[in-house]
């Protein structure tokens, strides 16, 4: 994935775990933007599970962050409006 490629309400699958998130994890692209200081690009990404985790919402991001996502086509982000809690990832137990 790259910073062009990334717009608000883009659905995007973790693809290695982090966050305590198992590689699968849907979110979805909630904000970009540039730090005040330093001018340095960002994202945030909501996840899309009801299942408790350390992180419940969103992160800020940044582009060397952008390598462990990779974005889910249109087409099926059409049909997935919030994860079903039984079929997502279980979260990562330290």
């Amino acid at each position: 994935m790259t910073q062009d490629e990334v717009q608000i309400g883009q659905l995007v699958k973790l693809i290695v775990p982090r966050w305590d998130r198992q590689p699968g994890t849907l979110g979805r692209v909630t904000e970009t933007g540039h730090h005040a200081l330093g001018g340095q690009w960002w994202f945030t990404v909501g996840w899309l599970t009801k299942i408790a985790v350390k992180y419940p919402g969103s992160l800020r991001l940044g582009a060397e962050d952008l390598h462990t996502f990779e974005l889910v086509p249109e087409s099926a982000a059409l049909s997935i409006d919030r994860e079903d809690p039984q079929s997502a990832p279980p979260p990562m137990i330290p």
